[in-house]
């Protein structure tokens, strides 16, 4: 299992350094927004570029690249990078650790048009943004939408942390 997650940690390191698919500019583009304990933010896709395209046993998937903008309340602007796994078998975003993990991969593997919690709410709006062009999300009401795509509605929904051991910086 370790070995799985240590695997896909050099593959997302290689995806930084490498990929020749171009990137696509977007104009900074609303794919969430909210209040928690009254405080605002609002969440956008900058870019996307295509970094891998496969098709294993007739399941097409693609990764992508992200950049993302997030503002809360009168915050600074924060930009960060994302990778999204488009897969009807093992849809993920996968993004930088934060504060004392730094270094560190975030992995939330997702359960489109099925369950999600509040760890992974934005992740989810970030999969439909880049993977279906569905901006802004309403999570509740894709279950029929996510089956029509492909989407088995019982995938195992999780969060991993993946440590880079020595990686350069991807920020």
């Amino acid at each position: 299992m370790v070995k799985q997650y240590i695997t896909l940690a050099a593959w997302l390191i290689g995806l930084l350094v490498g990929g020749g698919h171009s990137t696509i500019a977007l104009a900074r583009t609303l794919y969430t927004s909210g209040m928690r304990q009254g405080i605002s933010w609002q969440s956008y896709l900058l870019s996307r570029r295509q970094v891998s395209q496969n098709s294993l046993g007739g399941v097409k998937s693609q990764v992508y690249v992200v950049e993302v903008e997030t503002q809360v309340a009168s915050q600074p602007v924060q930009r960060s990078r994302h990778w999204v796994h488009c897969s009807t078998r093992q849809p993920f975003v996968a993004f930088p650790g934060t504060a004392g993990m730094k270094d560190w991969v975030i992995i939330h593997y997702l359960n489109p048009g099925g369950e999600y919690s509040g760890y992974n709410t934005d992740s989810h709006r970030l999969y439909w943004a880049v993977c279906h062009n569905m901006f802004r999300a309403h999570l509740d009401t894709l279950g029929r939408r996510a089956r029509d795509l492909g989407y088995p509605g019982n995938l195992p929904s999780d969060q991993r942390e993946v440590p880079l051991f020595g990686a350069p910086s991807f920020r």
